[in-house]
């Protein structure tokens, strides 16, 4: 109640301040009936010793009215008891000897193992004192406190899909090395690493970066943000997950910090860049699929783009140079851009996540999402989808003549450019609904301009079956070989992997 910067009148009814860790501890005095108000007024605190690197305990210098100095002492169990010289046991003061300590160490390696958080609990009297940190010493060994941090629904489900993802997992923890092991195995990213793992003190001789999964344990703030620093300055991103105030500056320090609204004290939220609702971790591993789908789908929709602009670009200027088409008027350069432009890459953009996204290779973070090796399929694409509408514009002129060859050319670009997003799609799964949706309004649209004569000024004349089906046929073609260049590729590795296994 005393070495405890939680703050509540009824620690069973919950905290208003403090970490879990000092409000659990409130909680068991309460169970055990002790009044937090009286034993705090009795003992007013003067002075405050925290924990920090090398001092792996928190103490607290109280005095009574009377005079007497006590001090509060609670942390590492074995730091504790390498400062206390007596015990109490049912009140009794008894010498602290060998025989003791061997069996406190058992207890405290057993409740470890057992993946409970170990504190020692000792204090001293004194009639007098101002010196407090002196006064840290010749203690009363009072016990052990073991308390169950049950792991946050989902935790083991994400830490799964991030190893799936080919994202290394680092555990930070202020608990001691048998207490991190133990909740490392729950989490499944223990495995034959006991080795691996490295604590508080060793961090300035081990290796803190690490390709493999590492489990840091007896951390104080301090070291958890070098940990984040060292991990940072080796060219990898971190996101960081913690709730409490001692993962407040390593949160800060994360390129992306993350905390749960359930659990997390006030400062974590504060500094946190996401916050989750509720208290499962489930939604990180949707994060992060979601995240490598947006980087695709944005491919996916500039690619779209530009391919198909550079479409129009090119039937222009050759409609221009050559006077051998006719080019298109700003009316239907308008509804190119408005119709066929920006409901397509609406659809490429709003693509669910492919299942097996998230266990493909990440790419590297300097990575451009259009390079210039992408020049040469754009053009291409471009070429293939303005060659042919010139070719079924053609066509029609030899046919019909040049005032219905105008609107066969047009139809055959949008046909062409609507159907090329299909070009640009996934391979190898349905069609996402958003862009079979965005396609059928486009083509419905498109469908409104050839029927009702108000827009069907946009088109310049009415095409009859002989120019619609040449319009269908030009607007398919780009998709067939788009979509033929683009398997070539993957055909090639396809055969040359069965070629290497056989």
């Amino acid at each position: 109640m005393l070495c405890n910067d939680a703050q509540t009148e009824r620690p069973a009814y919950g905290p208003s301040a403090g970490s879990s860790t000092e409000t659990a501890l409130l909680e068991l005095a309460d169970r055990l009936g002790g009044d937090v108000g009286e034993v705090r007024e009795a003992y007013p605190r003067v002075a405050t010793v925290e924990r920090a690197a090398g001092r792996r305990y928190m103490a607290t210098h109280h005095r009574s009215g009377d005079g007497e100095t006590m001090i509060a002492v609670k942390g590492d169990p074995m730091a504790v008891l390498a400062l206390c010289t007596q015990r109490s046991e049912h009140g009794e003061m008894r010498v602290l000897d060998k025989t003791a300590r061997d069996a406190i160490e058992a207890d405290n390696l057993a409740m470890a193992k057992a993946g409970l958080r170990v504190l020692g609990i000792a204090y001293r009297k004194l009639a007098a004192s101002d010196d407090v940190a002196a006064d840290v010493a010749d203690l009363v060994w009072l016990g052990l406190v073991g308390m169950a941090d049950p792991l946050r629904h989902g935790a083991a489900e994400l830490i799964a899909a991030l190893r799936r993802a080919g994202i290394a997992i680092v555990m930070l923890t202020g608990d001691q090395r048998a207490t991190a092991l133990a909740i490392a195995g729950e989490l499944g990213i223990a495995g034959e690493a006991g080795a691996e793992i490295i604590e508080g003190d060793e961090l300035g001789t081990a290796a803190t970066v690490s390709s493999s999964h590492r489990i840091f344990a007896r951390l104080t703030p301090a070291q958890k943000l070098t940990v984040i620093a060292d991990l940072q300055r080796s060219g990898q991103r971190v996101a960081m997950i913690g709730d409490g105030v001692n993962d407040t500056p390593a949160l800060k320090a994360a390129d992306v910090g993350i905390t749960l609204a359930a659990s997390a004290t006030d400062i974590a939220r504060d500094v946190a860049d996401i916050v989750l609702v509720g208290d499962d971790l489930a939604p990180i591993a949707f994060a992060f699929e979601t995240g490598r789908s947006v980087r695709i789908n944005m491919r996916r929709a500039i690619r779209f783009l530009i391919a198909t602009n550079l479409s129009e670009t090119m039937l222009m200027l050759f409609a221009v140079a050559t006077g051998l088409a006719r080019p298109l008027s700003p009316g239907q350069l308008l509804w190119i851009n408005l119709l066929s432009d920006v409901l397509p890459a609406m659809g490429l953009a709003m693509t669910p996540p492919d299942r097996e996204l998230i266990e493909r290779p990440l790419p590297a973070p300097e990575a451009e999402i259009l390079s210039g090796a992408d020049l040469p399929v754009l053009f291409r694409d471009g070429v293939v989808i303005a060659g042919s509408a010139l070719g079924a514009q053609a066509a029609a002129s030899a046919l019909r003549g040049s005032q219905a060859a105008g609107g066969v050319g047009f139809t055959s670009l949008v046909a062409g450019q609507l159907l090329y997003a299909l070009a640009c799609a996934p391979k190898g799964r349905p069609i996402s609904g958003n862009l079979i949706g965005t396609l059928a309004a486009a083509f419905g649209a498109q469908a409104a301009a050839l029927a009702i004569p108000g827009l069907r000024r946009v088109i310049g004349s009415r095409l009859g079956i002989a120019g619609l089906s040449l319009s269908a046929v030009a607007g398919v073609v780009p998709w067939l070989l788009v979509s033929a260049f683009d398997d070539a590729p993957r055909q090639a590795q396809a055969s040359a992997a069965s070629a290497s296994k056989a």
